[in-house]
């Protein structure tokens, strides 16, 4: 079952390893996608997305992170020359998902990517630009921006700084994390999350964010639309809890039922996510804030203890990934609408109304603190 906090690539801003690797250098491809289509009977259509090739030991493993328009972005393992290697790819859903095609199965970062440790993947596309991140020949990982034809590393220039990953874009500004090493010193060691608008860094640190040593702190931002940037924070008792960060105003998002939230996508006034549900399996999700509305997206396919993580949203449109028996699994889905019925109270914010989070396991309240910006620039 895949788990977002050991298989996701959040979880790379932690531990330096992404999901996986794999490897088939194709040229400028148009290879037809291995899709099924899965109508839901809530309007919502399915289909599931595997790279051709993809797969470790017989065992499919595709992940689609990322979504603009049609256009989808993500990554794959494959088993080459007994290694297993990953590759990012890049999918035109065109009009009808199910009967796309690959431009791109070897999306591997700037020369000198190593393809392994989990590295290189994308992971966020805003137009024809992608961000995602890469690991170089001494194991150190590393930001990139592509834009059709060259890469760009991007590393956060902050003090102490060993680890810089990019996961979301909008236009012009990039958001990711970044790892400080510093332990006892300031700033404190953990992970940090950031805005990049092209041409300086700030700092994104929900003030809640804090493990239960004291010194480490672990946020992480995903996505943005516009001035509006979401992701997740770990907090003193290691729950994670989804967050949406506007104008120096942090506001906690928890899924109500949730044990544990991850914000991972935004567009426009819709966010998409994964929980974790009493039992300790995750679906996907996708909050509507001019709706108060929370609508869970679980792909019909997936069976017994399998899972759907929420990743990447365009318009209607969210792409992702599930496990089941067979392996893990990119899916598009179509006509998504948040339309779940809104939380009994709520409280308003940036315009909209966000809900008052009662938590099935534990007492969950809507946390909003306002930082201000140091310089201007600096939100932590």
């Amino acid at each position: 079952m895949l788990n977002p906090s050991t298989t996701s690539p959040h979880s790379a801003a932690q531990t330096g390893a992404c999901l996986s690797p794999l490897k088939r250098p194709l040229t400028s491809i148009a290879a037809l996608a291995l899709l099924t289509f899965s109508p839901s009977a809530y309007g919502i259509d399915w289909s599931t997305l595997d790279v051709p090739g993809a797969g470790v030991n017989g065992t499919p493993d595709t992940y689609a992170a990322g979504i603009s328009g049609t256009t989808v972005v993500g990554y794959y393992r494959a088993t080459e020359n007994s290694q297993i290697q990953l590759h990012g790819f890049i999918y035109d859903a065109g009009p009808d998902p199910q009967h796309g095609t690959y431009t791109n199965t070897s999306l591997d970062g700037p020369p000198g990517s190593v393809l392994s440790n989990g590295f290189p993947y994308p992971f966020g596309i805003s137009g024809s630009r992608i961000v995602g991140s890469y690991a170089d020949s001494s194991g150190s990982p590393y930001g990139y921006l592509y834009d059709g034809s060259n890469y760009t590393t991007l590393i956060a220039p902050f003090q102490d700084v060993h680890r810089t990953y990019a996961y979301g874009i909008d236009g012009s500004n990039i958001v990711g994390a970044y790892y400080v090493n510093n332990i006892f010193g300031t700033p404190a060691a953990g992970n940090y999350g950031y805005l990049y608008d092209g041409s300086s860094y700030a700092t994104i640190n929900d003030p809640n964010a804090h493990s239960d040593s004291g010194y480490q702190t672990n946020t992480y931002a995903f996505g943005i639309s516009g001035s509006n940037i979401v992701g997740y924070y770990q907090d003193n008792n290691d729950n994670f809890h989804g967050f949406l960060y506007h104008n120096g105003t942090y506001t906690t998002l928890d899924y109500a039922p949730a044990g544990a939230t991850f914000l991972y996508g935004i567009d426009g006034v819709n966010i998409v996510g994964t929980y974790e549900d009493p039992l300790f399996k995750y679906h996907g999700f996708v909050y509507n804030l001019n709706n108060d509305t929370y609508t869970t997206l679980d792909d019909p396919n997936v069976n017994g203890g399998g899972s759907t993580l929420a990743y990447g949203i365009s318009g209607s449109t969210v792409v992702g990934t599930f496990s089941n028996g067979t392996g893990n699994h990119g899916f598009i889905a179509t006509g998504v609408i948040a339309s779940g019925v809104p939380e009994p109270s709520s409280v308003l914010m940036l315009g909209f109304g966000l809900p008052a989070l009662l938590g099935f396991r534990r007492r969950r309240r809507a946390r909003t603190q306002s930082v201000s910006a140091s310089s201007g620039k600096n939100f932590a």
